[in-house]
């Protein structure tokens, strides 16, 4: 077992004793004798944090840290692995220490791939108050994933001066050994450099001597010996006293089949040192076999942020530069992959097995009269964590129930509570409800549903 905690202060939210806090809907109270007690509090509530994708081998880092408890109190923080994916040997004693005031983060290291399902209750002894548990889902992937590479950064340098290039913060997320590949992707025109002026281009640490002022623009490529990265270009600044401009051509990435035939570019973190309005120019480098697009696919080359109309299915790479009036930046590259509607198949939902929930409301006898309490609140486990996409996309979860006699605590969740109110008992009478819960789960195109029978029993027993 090992400890892990997180070096993200935690940001707990605190129900004042004595109030009532229109933030939190949730109130305190002390007593009106300071001498009687600690008092009340009612509101405190636990949060898990957000979903979370992790490769396989890698440490999942848990923070409660965003829970609400009751000032002054003493809480504790409790997470319980609520499913895991078969095969996994993983349960609660394989996280690491938690329970304490401050152990508000835990962490564990999955064993298979999957979804692992987790709750975490926030437990305050001082006030008595516990909370309703909240959930997380982290989901599990493994397969090779390519290497990345990092060319550590823009540099700046000086005529005949060597400048060094910091590879250093390439990775491979399986952890293999890398190669590493530096070139030369761009000059300025008074320069006779090429890549074989680069030193130690096999290195992770390579270097360059600039030979006249402007922007040298260096690539990095590394492979893990089974795939290669995408490139890491980086730009070394050799300039005199008005500094050149930076061009930001945004983040790439895969544009959703709903996005339409446009793809949106984005410069707006393009900058000038000196703060001077720039000029911007976008270009089409790369685009896919079969595709006719050109520049003039582009709405408006000038524009900080405008739309590219794609035609064919694939990787499109665009290069940003901007000009400060005085000199023009190195350009700054970007991908964007459309990914093709025809094969996408529906994903399959998965609502789990019906249910059968039994309460049991406690009763009394005098004088031959029955007198019974109420079956109190009941809680049904809503899992879709089953559910699958066969294209991996990401999917959208809605669980509903007509009739509106269960609570579902959060319908756009894969993990959730369905609430069933407390109802009259008699002794010795079974009362019974059954609810029909459908689960939706999208992917942008397409859905599929599942259903499940939830039946709740109420029956006055003597105690």
């Amino acid at each position: 077992m090992f400890t892990a905690r997180s070096a993200t202060l935690p940001t707990f939210r605190f129900l004042a004793a004595g109030c009532a806090l229109a933030v939190v809907a949730a109130s305190c109270d002390n007593g009106s004798d300071s001498t009687s007690g600690p008092g009340t509090c009612s509101g405190i509530a636990a949060a898990a944090g957000t979903d979370q994708t992790v490769v396989l081998g890698n440490t999942v880092n848990l923070n409660g840290g965003d829970s609400t408890l009751c000032d002054g109190g003493t809480p504790s923080f409790t997470w319980t692995f609520e499913s895991v994916p078969a095969g996994s040997q993983i349960s609660d004693q394989n996280l690491s220490d938690n329970g304490s005031p401050t152990a508000y983060g835990t962490s564990f290291t999955p064993d298979v791939a999957g979804d692992y399902v987790l709750s975490l209750t926030v437990t305050d002894r001082t006030f008595d108050a516990s909370s309703t548990p909240d959930v997380v889902v982290v989901s599990v992937t493994t397969g090779d994933l390519p290497p990345v590479a990092d060319c550590g950064g823009d540099r700046t340098g000086a005529v005949g001066v060597v400048t060094i290039l910091d590879g250093g913060g390439s990775y491979d997320p399986e952890a293999q050994p890398l190669h590493y590949m530096w070139s030369l992707a761009g000059t300025p025109d008074c320069s006779d450099l090429t890549s074989d002026d680069l030193a130690s281009a096999g290195n992770s640490t390579a270097s360059i001597v600039p030979d006249c002022n402007g922007f040298y623009t260096v690539s990095l490529v590394v492979s893990d010996g089974a795939q290669y990265s995408s490139p890491s270009y980086c730009n070394v600044n050799v300039s005199g006293d008005n500094q050149i401009p930076v061009a930001d051509a945004g983040e790439g990435g895969v544009v959703a089949p709903c996005d339409g035939d446009l793809i949106h570019l984005n410069g707006y973190s393009s900058y000038d040192p000196e703060g001077a309005k720039l000029t911007y120019k976008w270009s089409v480098l790369i685009v896919p076999k079969g595709s006719t697009a050109t520049n003039n696919n582009i709405s408006d080359r000038a524009a900080a942020a405008p739309t590219f109309q794609w035609d064919v299915e694939g990787t499109y790479r665009f290069e940003l530069q901007v000009y400060d009036g005085t000199q023009w930046s190195a350009p700054d590259i970007v991908e964007h992959t459309v990914n093709g509607t025809a094969l996408n198949e529906a994903p399959i939902a998965n609502a789990g097995g019906d249910m059968q929930i039994d309460i049991e409301g406690d009763c009394d006898t005098s004088s031959y009269v029955w007198t019974c309490a109420d079956c109190e609140e009941a809680i049904a486990v809503l899992d879709g964590t089953a559910s699958s996409d066969p294209n991996g996309d990401t999917m959208s979860f809605l669980w509903t129930e007509e009739t509106g006699g269960l609570t579902i605590d959060t319908p756009e969740s894969a993990y959730t509570y369905a609430r069933y109110p407390a109802q009259t008992s008699s002794y010795g009478v079974e009362t019974s409800a059954t609810f029909t819960v459908d689960l939706k789960v999208a992917d942008c195109l397409l859905e599929d549903h599942d259903t499940i029978k939830v039946t709740f029993t109420c029956t006055g027993t003597y105690m």
